[in-house]
């Protein structure tokens, strides 16, 4: 007896019925590899570019495939588009360069089918590409993997959990400066985010897992992960605390026991990030959790927003202190400016921070629609220099040396900087 072996195509499609049936926001997120020059369509970049996928699938109930003329296709529930769109940008930034994007094009290098309208166009897509002449297979050994194989089950979880029990929560801790630029070019940091770094966790131990497929079970491990990182905040020893810190963390972490005898030891004062995902799923919680923060004197924020979700938060009911907003390279044109611009000129009590600033375009942009505070990889650039050139010892490490023992808090890292003090210390930028 044969057995018949779905392509690739065919896989999508039969996804595709059961996400109909379950009638949940979702889309498909398409990116047409073979449509680039043979050079950028290998089994390197294949890798590298589903790599860049990694994030989307940690955090949302997604599914990656790989089609059979090597175009990536994801299907995903619930889709958070400030993510999905910066997964894009990283994507694009790779082949910039391509001949592809200086021809005219046949197609859209990269599409988002959003499903309750434009499930046709994407099952005719799927069709069009099944019948294609595919480009150069790549050699079965060197065949990319399926991504995320694995579905999260409750003895891959107790297996997962007791891996990460068994390693010093510092290793996947870090921090990040947010930053107050005011109009007299005055600066100074508002806060500090400690954030445990999930991504790095699943590749390390379960790189073939699709953490996020037992929604439940993800939420628990979530929140083992707070509960792991609160532990390590009771041990943390540094030289210089921040006056305020920054932790994201579940609904169900902050009404628990845990962090109760948390915010009674914990040395500096506090604000808790939400993201906007878990407020909508659940709301009255989210409303509870506040009143006994608001309670406890502690702050709290909306983690994570992109501009296309500005209209689906309602500011009067959130009554919320931060909101964090996600920059993006593309927010060039008048409009993106107008939108941000009147958005926040509305609420003007609400201190806004922009987040993902990978150059000094994302602060100037900032600035002139009313953003004051700043947060990213371009803010650790500039922390990591005014610390250098402060220090007794600045020349004897690189610029690259020094952000990364300002990002850890403890471990072989940040014990290689013979100054320590001046890793927990502001030092204020310079002007322009």
């Amino acid at each position: 007896m044969s057995l018949s072996v779905l392509t690739p195509e065919e896989q999508v499609l039969s996804a595709l019925e059961r996400i109909s049936s379950l009638k949940i926001p979702s889309c498909a997120v398409h990116v047409a590899m073979s449509e680039l020059s043979p050079d950028n369509r290998g089994y390197r970049q294949l890798e590298i570019v589903s790599r860049l996928f990694e994030p989307l699938l940690s955090h949302t109930q997604s599914r990656l495939f790989l089609l059979s003329n090597n175009d990536f296709l994801l299907l995903i529930a619930y889709p958070v588009l400030s993510m999905i769109n910066d997964t894009l940008e990283r994507i694009f930034s790779l082949f910039a360069d391509d001949i592809y994007f200086s021809k005219s094009k046949s197609k859209e290098f990269s599409r988002i089918f959003f499903l309750d309208k434009q499930e046709r166009a994407l099952r005719e897509m799927l069709h069009v590409e099944k019948a294609d002449v595919p480009v150069k297979e790549i050699p079965l050994k060197n065949k990319i993997p399926m991504v995320m194989t694995k579905e999260l089950t409750p003895d891959i979880l107790e297996k997962l959990l007791y891996d990460i029990e068994q390693t010093n929560p510092f290793d996947f801790m870090r921090r990040q400066s947010v930053i107050r630029f005011d109009k007299n070019a005055t600066n100074e940091e508002v806060f500090q985010e400690f954030y445990t770094n999930i991504t790095d966790i699943q590749n390390t131990f379960a790189p073939d897992l699709n953490l996020s497929s037992n929604k439940p079970l993800f939420n628990l491990l979530k929140e083992t992960l707070d509960a792991r990182m609160m532990k390590g905040l009771f041990d943390l020893k540094l030289i210089s605390y921040p006056k305020l810190i920054s932790l994201n963390m579940n609904t169900d972490t902050v009404l628990s026991p845990l962090f109760e005898k948390f915010i009674k030891t914990i040395k500096s004062k506090l604000l808790i990030e939400f993201q906007l995902s878990d407020i909508f799923h659940h709301f009255e919680l989210f409303e509870k959790v506040c009143r006994k923060l608001r309670e406890n004197d502690i702050q709290y924020a909306i983690d994570d927003v992109g501009i296309n979700e500005f209209e689906l938060l309602n500011l009067e009911s959130f009554d919320v202190p931060y909101i964090k907003i996600r920059w993006s390279d593309k927010w060039k044109g008048k409009e993106q400016k107008e939108q941000l611009s009147n958005f926040i000129s509305k609420h003007s009590t609400i201190q806004f921070v922009l987040t993902h600033c990978s150059s000094g375009n994302a602060v100037l942009f900032g600035c002139k629609v009313g953003i004051r505070l700043f947060q990213g990889s371009f803010i650790d650039e500039l922390c990591a220099r005014m610390t250098k050139e402060k220090c007794t010892f600045g020349q004897e490490c690189s610029l690259s040396e020094c952000m990364v023992r300002r990002a850890v808090l403890s471990g072989a890292l940040r014990n290689r900087c013979v100054h320590q003090p001046h890793l927990d210390i502001y030092m204020p930028l310079k002007e322009g």
